[in-house]
């Protein structure tokens, strides 16, 4: 395990190891996105500057907001200039 390091995993495990894809986790999308912005290749064309989100909620009743922070940006390492971390949040409503 290390710190601050975005991983891959295997994208199908059906398949024989030389044909399998590598993806990033879900977890893994969103840090990296927290870091270069939300837009994609198109549309940061059109743009000033990179799209942020202000907030993230997530739903139930396990949040920590230590934990949520680290693993949804401060991983990342250094953000691009200008990006800034979300505010996480937690609510007890599932969704």
């Amino acid at each position: 395990h290390s710190c601050g390091v975005l991983r891959y995993k295997s994208g199908r495990s059906d398949l024989r190891p030389e044909a399998r894809s590598v993806s990033y986790s879900c977890s893994e999308k969103i840090c990296r996105w927290n870091h270069t912005g939300w837009e994609g290749a198109l549309l940061s064309r059109m743009l000033a500057k990179p799209l942020q989100m202000a907030t993230i909620t997530i739903g139930g009743p396990l949040f920590d907001a230590d934990f949520v922070t680290e693993a949804l940006f401060r991983r990342g390492g250094q953000p691009a200039d200008g990006i800034i971390c979300p505010e996480f949040s937690g609510t007890s409503v599932p969704f």
